[in-house]
């Protein structure tokens, strides 16, 4: 997929208008479970598999919701690319 500025500013939106209100605005959390820059530290090679489970499946038990009924794959994707950009290059 080609990942360019408008992309990722259109994931940016929907990120901050739908998931900042748990995940912090622009992807900024304290609480480690739920701070979404640490993704590639945590999954590594399985961030975006990890990322599109929960995103379409959801997470009930920890409070994430399913969202593949209120955005579609574009949309998802485009958050998925915003979220790639605030990994730090965190490869450890």
């Amino acid at each position: 997929m080609k990942t360019d500025a408008a992309n990722i500013g259109a994931g940016q939106e929907v990120f901050n208008g739908t998931c900042a209100h748990c995940h912090g605005p622009n992807g900024v959390q304290s609480e480690r479970k739920i701070d979404l820059r640490l993704l590639k530290k945590r999954y590594g090679d399985d961030m975006e598999a990890t990322y599109w489970k929960t995103v379409h499946e959801g997470r009930p038990s920890k409070g994430m919701p399913a969202w593949k009924e209120v955005f579609s794959d574009d949309e998802l994707r485009n958050v998925y690319a915003f979220l790639q950009t605030l990994q730090n290059g965190s490869d450890n």
